[in-house]
């Protein structure tokens, strides 16, 4: 089981480039997690990946409904005074203490590409690339 952040599953769904690696790290595991905060923050992403014309509106919408079928009842409740704690102690927003706060209750890790949480929760966070690389 792996958390995985917002912005892996925009890699996985948005950027063909990314997609191959995200893949091979569903194969690998493929029981992802992800707190309620995900539809958010996704959203925001197609907004502006709309905005900055990379897709249409029916296209982001038709991404936006794949995605939540997809990932649909993966979702973990957060407790809320641990990801505020984590934000607080290490300096990072309550949306990345959520992702951290969700892995570190499952004992699992956390894919990520957000270099700040790679570099404050080394024992935690992934990256998508490392995480494929480390597993047989």
């Amino acid at each position: 089981m792996i958390v995985a952040d917002a912005n892996i599953l925009v890699g996985f769904v948005c950027q063909p480039e990314r997609r191959v690696c995200s893949e091979k790290a569903r194969a690998l595991d493929p029981v992802w997690v992800l707190p309620p905060l995900w539809r958010h923050e996704f959203m925001n992403a197609l907004v502006q990946l709309v905005k900055h014309r990379h897709y249409t509106a029916a296209e982001a919408r038709n991404i936006w409904r794949e995605t939540v079928a997809a990932f649909d009842g993966k979702e973990q409740p957060v407790d809320m005074d641990a990801a505020l704690g984590i934000a607080i102690s290490h300096g990072v927003s309550g949306y990345d203490a959520q992702y951290v706060a969700l892995a570190e209750a499952l004992d699992a890790p956390l894919l990520t590409e957000d270099r700040e949480l790679l570099r404050k929760f080394p024992q935690r966070a992934v990256s998508l690339e490392m995480f494929a690389r480390r597993r047989p």
